[in-house]
């Protein structure tokens, strides 16, 4: 399988290094992607890494023999449910295997799931770094405001804390603003410890992945906002330690390839199955929904929150 993957992607000219290197680059996805930075930040890989928001037609997936698809639950789900089934596309895509569970069974007949591996033992470090887009999306937070304060009980309270707090709009929905979301974020946040967490630019994040001595923690422990995010990507290939997010304990596809990103962690590629498909609930939900100007209807979002909290489990 991994040498088919290497076929396929031998000879596709469309190897991506930047957003603007997409041939459907355009202004509102690229405008969708610049709102997950530095999430989503641009990186290289033979498997084309991208976001499904790029995608307006499904015949634009043809543009590309393989593409690895980043997204998180919510823009995952909204892809396949403006694409419920391939209509002739013949792309063999990639999506995140602890994201499975919302896969259509119309695309699994060409689908691979992956998960990103670090085969070094995780330990959690005295010196925490804490990383997070702040919108409901990135954060899943009308879910984890409710645990949070539990959640947070497992670091000491005189950790060293270091943070990167991004106050975005929601990526998804482009007419939804509010700052609430982060005031309400910092005030559960900052009393579980007792250091006032030092706050960091993106530059500073950066400069952190080199620290053995540092854990980074991507608060998007659902996989709401992101499925392969590039600061775990970063951080997994240098020497600081990764928190882990959460996983799908239902995902059952059979392991058929390991792909490297560095000499330190791997792209594992599995089949595609799950014990779960809550894809066409969903369906059905958006064809019964009233219109709205969100690019998911409003009673869809809560109800990923509560599935993605229901199927995924934290460490």
């Amino acid at each position: 399988m991994l040498e088919h993957l290497k076929e396929l992607t031998r000879d596709n000219a469309n190897f991506l290094h930047f957003r603007w290197d997409n041939p459907l680059h355009s202004d509102k996805p690229t405008e969708q992607q610049s709102r997950s930075w530095p999430s989503s930040e641009d990186f290289f890989h033979p498997l084309n890494p991208m976001y499904s928001f790029f995608f307006q037609r499904v015949e634009q997936l043809d543009f590309f023999k393989i593409v690895l698809l980043r997204d998180g639950a919510i823009s995952l789900l909204d892809f396949f449910l403006r694409f419920p089934t391939p209509k002739g596309c013949k792309t063999q895509i990639l999506v995140p295997a602890d994201l499975m569970f919302l896969v259509p069974d119309a695309w699994k007949p060409q689908l691979l799931a992956y998960r990103m591996v670090n085969p070094r033992p995780y330990k959690l470090t005295k010196r925490l770094l804490f990383y997070a887009l702040i919108s409901d999306t990135c954060l899943s937070w009308p879910r984890f405001q409710n645990v949070m304060p539990q959640w947070l009980k497992q670091f000491s309270r005189e950790a060293s804390v270091s943070a990167f707090f991004a106050v975005r709009n929601e990526p998804i929905d482009h007419l939804w603003v509010d700052r609430k979301t982060a005031f309400e974020f910092m005030g559960r946040f900052q009393p579980a410890f007792n250091n006032m967490p030092e706050l960091l630019s993106a530059q500073e994040l950066k400069g952190m992945l080199s620290k053995s001595d540092v854990t980074f923690i991507n608060l998007d422990l659902w996989r709401a906002g992101t499925g392969l995010c590039t600061i775990d990507n970063l951080a997994f290939g240098q020497e600081a330690q990764v928190y882990p997010r959460a996983t799908y304990q239902g995902f059952t596809g059979k392991k058929v390839a390991e792909w490297p990103m560095s000499f330190r962690h791997n792209l594992e590629i599995y089949t595609p199955e799950c014990e779960h498909n809550d894809f066409n609930g969903f369906m059905i939900m958006k064809r019964i929904a009233t219109s709205s100007t969100a690019s998911l209807p409003h009673p869809i979002v809560p109800k990923v929150y509560d599935l993605l909290a229901e199927r995924l489990t934290l460490a």
